[in-house]
């Protein structure tokens, strides 16, 4: 359960520096762009929480426990 806190923590960190790094990419901005910006921070949180998962040691064969 420690594992799962601390990933979220992570991908949370992530997530509110890219939204330091692009504070209004929702006003003024084609939507291109903001699908692009979107994409961007859903790909980083996702790779960075399974980062952490994987630096604390999770492993492929815990998902069978499921």
């Amino acid at each position: 359960m420690l594992r799962l806190a601390a990933a979220c923590a992570v991908m949370v960190v992530v997530l509110l520096a890219g939204r330091w790094l692009w504070p209004n990419w929702t006003h003024g901005v084609s939507a291109p762009t903001r699908l692009w910006h979107l994409a961007v921070l859903v790909l980083a949180g996702g790779a960075s929480y399974v980062a952490a998962l994987f630096a604390g040691g999770f492993r492929l064969r815990d998902l069978r426990a499921v």
